[in-house]
Formats: C-alpha cells, sequence, structure tokens
C-alpha cells in the first residue's frame, strides 16, 4: 500500500499510498483501504484502516507454517542479500489490541474516523535474525549462507 521499494525508517501515517503497487495483493489492499476510509462519515459510520506488518503469533496459517515447510526441505539456510534488512514486526495480540483501541476511538467527538494507523510491535529486528529465532526454536539452525540478492532476482 505505501511500500514502494524503499526502505522507510520512523515513517507514519502520513506516507502516501505507493504510486505503483508492487504487486496485485498491495494494489487491491490500497483500493480496499481507501474504499474504508472513504467511507467513513457515511450514514453516521466511522471507519478506519489498520495496517498491521509481519503478523505472527498463535493460530498463524502462513509465516510459521511456511517456514516449517521450508526448513524441513533445508531451504532456510540462506539468507538473501546482505542480512541487514530490518523488520518491524506485529505479534497478533497487537494487532487485536490496535484494532480494539481503533473502535474505542470512535464515535462524534473524536477525529479517530477515517485514518489509518500502522500497528507494529515497535521493535525493529533485523529480518534474518527473527527468522533464526523461530529456527532455532524448532530446532533447526539459523539462516547462515548469503546470496547476492540480484542473482536470486534473475
Amino acid at each position: 500500500m505505501v511500500y514502494d521499494g524503499v526502505d522507510h525508517k520512523g515513517a507514519d501515517e502520513s506516507l502516501p499510498y505507493a504510486k505503483l503497487a508492487r504487486d496485485e495483493y498491495a494494489k487491491s489492499k490500497a483500493m480496499g483501504e481507501k474504499a474504508v476510509l472513504d467511507f467513513n462519515g457515511t450514514n453516521g459510520m466511522q471507519t478506519a484502516a489498520i495496517r498491521p506488518h509481519a503478523i505472527y503469533g498463535p493460530g498463524d496459517v502462513q509465516f510459521l507454517p511456511s517456514l516449517v515447510e521450508n526448513a524441513k526441505k533445508g531451504k532456510t539456510k540462506y539468507i538473501i542479500g546482505d542480512g541487514k534488512n530490518v523488520t518491524d514486526w506485529t505479534y497478533v495480540g497487537n494487532v487485536a489490541h490496535g484494532h480494539l483501541l481503533a473502535a474505542s476511538k470512535m464515535g462524534d467527538d473524536t477525529i479517530a474516523g477515517g485514518q489509518a494507523y500502522f500497528i507494529t510491535d515497535s521493535e525493529p529486528i533485523p529480518f534474518w535474525d527473527f527468522m533464526g529465532v523461530f529456527l532455532e526454536k524448532l530446532g533447526y539452525p539459523k539462516p547462515y549462507l548469503n546470496l547476492p540478492f540480484g542473482l536470486c532476482m534473475t
């Protein structure tokens, strides 16, 4: 939605939508968010957009299962690029808390309606370090072999 291929350290909700979507998923997310925010105030309804990033935690059906599947295949020993890319992950409980906070702020006397809110753990960590923590807890080695980003993209 707002990611345009450039790292954004310390970005806030004033960051504009990306001019070109990186993929169809990002494009559909931006379209959906705009529709929700545009609906704010219609028939007395207040809306907000919650923007969690990289969700993990109990009930996960994407991140952890695919990590385990790739670890079993021996694919998680690789670090793509220099390994310094930082991600601000979001525990699922923080996502739920963010939704509750936004809902509690809706009302005639607030400006919460019509706004977008980033939700993260506010603990940026190198992506591959985070992956390594999970892999080690699951009994697999941390990623340790660097592959050049350009080679992987080719």
